[in-house]
């Protein structure tokens, strides 16, 4: 082109004579960027050029400067997006404190450590919520599953409460309790999955993109700060009660702390979680379909654009 041909040996002897790993000179057309080609031995063995058009780079800062601000809405302003962080945040820290809380109420309410690997293995029941979500999901409301999400677990923790006082070694009530504990757990999967979904199409219809990006992060992220946040607890709420690990058994006062900490807090939690998808969780009924529509005629427009 006429520019490289003007001006490829000015940039090259401009390179050559700094340090600069590349230079940037617009003309009225393009962008044209020159830079340092080095071999696998990190040997300098010339300069490479990359011309882009002008209107190529209005276009990335426009789409640039709208993904900045819409990702300040997408997180300030879509109301549903703050509901389902609420409900999903809450249910993932009931289970994550109850699986770091396990192994301390095993050793030291039901003075059986076996039981903790019982607790880990019901975890498949947890794939078995999943898998049965869709099923029961044809038959009842999803408001309705995750009521079922949300009360299994409560039902589950009061069972192994009580069975700490009544039969604190019993396998049979553990795997019991611990079954509808996890089942519940994946049915919740299921229906925040699905609420994803929704809450991606109602912030296309409100503010006009779809962000699918920040959205599906947010349960990713927050399984993992539910993780994160439940294991830091465990160390607090374990000095909170005076658990002393050298203790070849441990006062009154911790052990109830320990099943507080274990049974009255996820169920606490799991009530929480459930609460806000009733009042303030709305992608629900008439008016997501609502929704659906007007997110397909949106999708219509632009193919037929």
């Amino acid at each position: 082109r006429k520019f490289q041909r003007r001006n490829v040996n000015l940039i090259h002897a401009q390179l050559k004579n700094t340090s600069d790993q590349y230079v940037c000179l617009p003309d009225e057309e393009e962008l044209n960027i020159f830079f340092r080609i080095y071999d696998d031995s990190m040997e300098e063995k010339g300069t490479g050029i990359v011309q882009i058009s002008q209107r190529a780079v209005a276009k990335v800062l426009e789409t640039v400067q709208l993904y900045q601000n819409e990702g300040w809405a997408v997180l300030d302003k879509n109301d549903q997006l703050l509901a389902f962080i609420g409900l999903l945040l809450t249910f993932n820290l009931c289970t994550q404190i109850a699986k770091s809380f396990a192994v301390y109420y095993f050793k030291c309410v039901c003075h059986d450590e076996y039981l903790y690997s019982i607790f880990g293995l019901a975890i498949i029941a947890e794939m078995a919520g999943l898998l049965c979500f869709p099923k029961i999901a044809e038959k009842i409301s999803r408001e309705k599953v995750y009521a079922f999400a949300c009360g299994l677990p409560i039902v589950g923790f009061v069972l192994l409460g009580a069975a700490g006082y009544v039969a604190p070694q019993s396998k049979v009530l553990v795997i019991v309790c611990c079954a509808l504990l996890f089942f519940g757990s994946g049915l919740s999967l299921g229906v925040t999955t699905c609420c994803m979904a929704d809450v991606i199409d109602y912030g296309e219809v409100k503010f006009g993109v779809r962000n699918e990006s920040v959205t599906c992060s947010a349960q990713t992220f927050l399984m993992k700060a539910a993780t994160a946040a439940a294991g830091g607890l465990t160390g607090i709420g374990l000095q909170i009660v005076g658990y002393n690990a050298k203790a070849v058994t441990q006062s009154a006062a911790t052990v109830m702390g320990i099943r507080v900490l274990m049974i009255v807090i996820p169920i606490i939690l799991a009530f929480a979680s459930f609460g806000i998808y009733k009042k303030y969780y709305t992608l629900k009924g008439e008016k997501m379909e609502e929704i659906t529509r007007k997110v397909n005629e949106m999708h219509a427009k632009k193919q037929t654009a």
